[in-house]
């Protein structure tokens, strides 16, 4: 008869992986579980010690987004615009960091003003929180980033680059808005633009009285964005998402509040460069990474459950879920932890740096979650990381057989796509944030 899972039971799983050999030359450095973090009751290896966590850092992102924004809220890009001189119109676009301002989202603006007639602009300006590229969801969710990026360099090319392929692509986005929202987008897109430049908000506020229309385009609701982040594990959103909310300076009073210390202790717990995970490069041959405490880990997982119940949302639509993940596209590392026990009842969080290979989440149990961490200290190899991997699973492995598996989460993944109904362009005076 399998144990009821409890503290004596974390105890048991601390002893049982404390003497299980290693077989791989990563070495399993740290590792926590418990019931109720928030009450102090962890149990494990090095359970105090901070070390890099690298993509587990988008929990705290997401912790810190839904906590200060709620699960429903919408980043807003507003199009402004004026007649030109030419008898056209000057477009200026102010952006909010928008995780997911892509190809797709521009697809979806540009039908918008095609149908209002507007296809030939005579300039189109941005501001510097428009933070556009054509693909976020594959080579630039990798990436190393600064916490800048892209800079105004970047969005003019990508944007001057996006103009000459404007309908490349474009019948997929045109299925999934008729599809998934009943929007019927227009059969081609056009638009031509003999200037394309960065304008900073300061420098267009001594315009703006000059541009009489504005419209809103509002983005698909932040918990929508937070699970994709995750799935896909997706530096760039990251990034966005937490510089949207002031960056590291804003997130360490605000941490220090959530989990109760003075704001001169939090640095013993936990330490944030950027909301991705990965690298921060300071000066050549000197990078810092995210650290945090293996408990540290575990609370803020706590606390993130606790504010998605609280605004009736649930931990399955932030967190990827094993098992559950949209057919033909790529689930995530966490499917390399998947299997027939924790289909369903494990959601996670993984992530590699150079000297770690990390995963944070929840088991769901008969008796409510366990919370769960592993840091395991790794070289900078490929082969370092995939045994890194293989210790990792073995743990949880252990860990899935010494449990009694509680309910599955009732979830079905959905495509994702950065608009909805909602993303339809508004009057911006008329219309307040949902």
């Amino acid at each position: 008869m399998m144990k009821k899972p409890s503290y004596v039971c974390a105890a048991i799983l601390t002893l049982a992986l404390a003497t299980v050999s290693q077989a791989f030359a990563a070495e399993l450095k740290i590792f926590c579980h418990s019931n109720d973090p928030l009450q102090g009751l962890v149990t494990g290896q090095n359970v105090d010690l901070i070390y890099p966590i690298a993509s587990v850092s988008k929990v705290m992102t997401a912790h810190w987004a839904v906590t200060s924004k709620g699960v429903g809220h919408r980043f807003q890009t507003i199009f402004h615009f004026r007649k030109s001189p030419a008898g056209t119109m000057d477009l200026h676009v102010a952006g909010s960091r928008d995780p997911y301002t892509d190809q797709v989202m521009f697809q979806f603006v540009v039908s918008q003003l095609n149908q209002s007639e507007i296809k030939k602009l005579n300039r189109i300006s941005f501001d510097e929180n428009f933070k556009f590229r054509r693909d976020i969801r594959n080579g630039a969710a990798k990436k190393y980033m600064e916490n800048f990026e892209p800079g105004p360099k970047t969005v003019k090319f990508q944007l001057e680059q996006m103009l000459k392929a404007l309908n490349a692509d474009y019948e997929y986005t045109r299925i999934k808005a008729s599809a998934y929202y009943g929007i019927e987008l227009s059969k081609t897109l056009e638009l031509t633009a003999l200037e394309v430049s960065h304008l900073t908000s300061a420098e267009f506020a001594k315009e703006a009285k000059e541009f009489s229309n504005s419209k809103k385009y509002s983005s698909i609701p932040l918990a929508r964005i937070l699970k994709e982040m995750n799935r896909n594990s997706n530096n760039h959103a990251a990034t966005q998402i937490f510089e949207a909310m002031g960056g590291a300076a804003a997130y360490k009073p605000f941490i220090a509040k959530q989990l109760k210390l003075p704001e001169d202790q939090v640095q013993k717990h936990i330490r944030f460069y950027n909301g991705s995970g990965n690298r921060l490069d300071l000066a050549p041959n000197k990078s810092v990474y995210n650290q945090a405490s293996c408990r540290t880990m575990l609370k803020v997982q706590q606390l993130l459950n606790l504010e998605l119940t609280r605004q009736k949302s649930g931990i399955e639509k932030v967190i990827s879920v094993a098992g559950r993940f949209v057919p033909n596209e790529d689930p995530g590392f966490i499917e390399f932890y998947a299997g027939e026990k924790t289909e369903g009842i494990l959601l996670a969080k993984t992530g590699t740096v150079g000297p770690a290979v990390t995963i944070g989440g929840q088991v769901m149990t008969k008796s409510g979650p366990l919370y769960f961490g592993y840091i395991a200290a790794t070289k900078l190899s490929e082969q370092d990381w995939a045994e890194a991997r293989e210790t990792i699973k073995e743990k949880i492995d252990l860990m899935m057989s010494e449990i009694l598996p509680g309910p599955k989460f009732d979830y079905v993944p959905l495509q994702f796509v950065p608009f909805d109904k909602s993303s339809l362009f508004s009057n911006q005076s008329n219309q307040k944030d949902k």
